[in-house]
């Protein structure tokens, strides 16, 4: 069953601002291992000239590339100059999605035993003997959700500096030391910290740098070849940051996820790990008219069946199952979340194919080269 089907059982409780939009079963799968296929937008009951005013949006907010999938077909492709088709993009604190997928993958490799496991045990070199006693009972999930309680900002309010523990050997014992603001799983905190961990927590478990548990685990099966990850000094994959891949790849990890975790047969990820982002409850402060919740480095929106990853400056990959929907961002500057989703949710006009519009759909793709300098 995939998310799209789970929809269904939810959708009566949702306010979405998409309006009147109801969960269908997605057409027979199509796995983009090879290759995404695309379609017409009207064919997927899409609105090729509200797909234009996403292209016009991206224009004006300095987007490097807009990708839009309906059902596992791409049904618009921008990409602004001077970026590129087949350019990897860096994905800033999206990155740490694809940790929180990692877990998952080492608990279905048996790895890892599940979220509930105390972390500390599980970097036994690096804990520090002198550390508060309630670090004790930090667990991958206070890791996953940023509510590990760890101070991460000085008594000033300053973030901790990267390069405090970038440039040494042993940054995993300087953050493990830190002190705690708060006991595990009260309060959140939005740092890259926690992933950092649940990185070396990952290699150390698996016996694999983290990017290369990946490959192996979810990236090869997805036919994902090609990308970039930033290593520290310590010989650790950064968790928070620091991975390049093309929009088109960063993609199948929504499809991916819309799936349960399941691809072409294979499952990748527990099948319930895909489906914990719906259940999320760490509310985060956000300035938008929407509520946000975090859990496994996703971003959610309930009331608009919204499920994303975002990184610095507009780094976001965004599924809506109960539209069969993936979307990817990448870019230079900041935009405002709502009205973003509104111009998604306006593309989306039936559950079935429309009436087909040539002028439309040829003027959609004018404004997609248009954006390339083409």
């Amino acid at each position: 069953m995939t998310l799209v089907h789970r929809a269904r059982s939810t959708l009566a409780a949702l306010s979405l601002a998409c309006a009147a939009v109801t969960a269908v079963a997605e057409p027979e799968a199509t796995w983009p291992t090879a290759a995404w296929p695309t379609a017409d937008p009207e064919a997927l009951g899409m609105d090729s000239r509200a797909l234009a005013r996403l292209v016009d949006f991206g224009t004006g907010t300095q987007m490097e590339s807009l990708l839009v999938i309906r059902h596992g077909r791409i049904v618009c492709e921008a990409y602004y100059a001077p970026f590129t088709a087949g350019r990897r993009a860096r994905l800033n604190t999206a990155t740490q999605g694809v940790v929180g997928a990692a877990v998952g993958a080492a608990i279905l490799a048996g790895k890892l035993r599940d979220a509930g496991q105390p972390a500390l045990p599980l970097l036994p070199e690096v804990a520090p003997e002198e550390r508060d006693p309630r670090s004790a009972r930090i667990t991958l999930q206070h890791l996953l959700e940023g509510t590990s309680g760890i101070q991460w900002k000085e008594p000033d309010g300053a973030p901790l500096r990267r390069g405090e523990y970038e440039r040494t050997l042993d940054w995993a014992r300087i953050l493990l030391a830190r002190p705690l603001r708060a006991d595990p799983g009260v309060r959140y905190e939005a740092d890259g910290g926690n992933m950092r961990l649940l990185s070396a927590i990952v290699t150390r478990a698996t016996g694999q740098r983290t990017d290369r548990f990946v490959a192996d685990a979810l990236f090869t099966p997805m036919g994902i070849t090609g990308f970039d990850w930033t290593i520290d000094p310590d010989g650790i994959a950064t968790g928070d940051w620091g991975l390049g891949l093309t929009p088109r790849d960063f993609a199948k990890l929504g499809y991916l996820y819309l799936h349960n975790g399941r691809w072409d047969g294979r499952q990748l990820l527990p099948e319930e790990w895909a489906d914990r982002i719906r259940q999320a409850r760490v509310r985060m402060e956000m300035p938008s008219p929407d509520v946000f919740f975090q859990r496994d480095g996703w971003w959610t929106v309930p009331r608009r069946d919204i499920y994303l990853l975002a990184g610095y400056r507009r780094q976001m990959l965004l599924l809506q199952p109960s539209t069969g929907i993936v979307a990817v961002t990448t870019g230079r500057a900041y935009w405002p979340w709502h009205r973003f989703f509104d111009l998604l949710a306006a593309t989306v006009v039936s559950n079935g194919a429309i009436a087909a519009d040539p002028m439309a759909a040829a003027s959609l793709r004018d404004r997609e080269r248009s954006v390339a300098g083409r």
